[in-house]
């Protein structure tokens, strides 16, 4: 008797520039954190955080590791001049402002890589200022009570902030990907909003209370879909 092979389900690889990367995007500053997965690609395991969808393509950020591992500790910066750090554990940490993630591995691989995302799938805004894109993610964030992700990256020489889905009134079936040249992060780790005084700025930490904030998760690459269509 044969069995019928399943068939494995798309999905859109994005590189992430570091594991600190991957720990900031997974991470709830609540002491929960989104899914963190791996599985085996090759001679590498391929630990990834799925947040969003195109269609019925997850989009999994990830990073490449030699090995097995089982724990993730991240420290976050909640004070000015602290330093951001994320490494691999073998068992949990619970210092103060300090989160332990435990990585989920998946056996054998049932997900394969999307070659290409259709156009009907994703659409491109772009916003007059990387402070739209902020303010844009800082508003959807206050109606969900979470951290939004904003993502940068290099494209073409230009650096690139976005975000998908950040205003719920231009929603739509298709994704909607918001984004804005910009040149003020400089490498920034989150940006913030401060509604007292109508500013927008980018930060190295999280932990000052008169602010909302929304997560920069920098890529290694642009996403495999965007082509700045204007």
């Amino acid at each position: 008797m044969t069995t019928k092979k399943q068939k494995s389900r798309s999905m859109i690889y994005v590189k992430l520039e570091s594991l600190e990367s991957l720990a900031r995007l997974a991470c709830n500053f609540d002491y929960t954190s989104a899914s963190i997965l791996c599985a085996g690609f090759g001679s590498t395991q391929r630990i990834f955080v799925v947040v969003e969808s195109i269609g019925d393509s997850p989009i999994a950020y990830y990073i490449n590791v030699p090995g097995k591992e089982s724990l993730i500790s991240y420290t976050y910066p909640d004070s000015p001049g602290q330093n951001e750090n994320a490494h691999f554990v073998k068992s949990a940490e619970h210092d103060q402002g300090v989160s332990s993630m435990a990585i989920i591995h998946i056996e054998g691989m049932a997900f394969s890589g999307a070659s290409k995302v259709p156009k009907s799938s994703i659409h491109w805004i772009r916003l007059s200022s990387a402070n739209d894109v902020v303010t844009a993610a800082i508003r959807k964030s206050a109606g969900t009570e979470s951290l939004c992700n904003l993502y940068s990256f290099s494209f073409n020489g230009k650096s690139v902030i976005c975000g998908f889905d950040l205003i719920d009134e231009l929603g739509s079936e298709s994704k909607l990907l918001y984004y804005a040249i910009s040149s003020d992060q400089n490498g920034a780790k989150f940006a913030r909003y401060k509604y007292s005084e109508n500013k927008v700025d980018f930060t190295d930490c999280i932990g000052e209370h008169s602010y909302m904030y929304a997560k920069i998760i920098p890529l290694a690459e642009p996403f495999p879909f965007f082509n700045m269509p204007d």
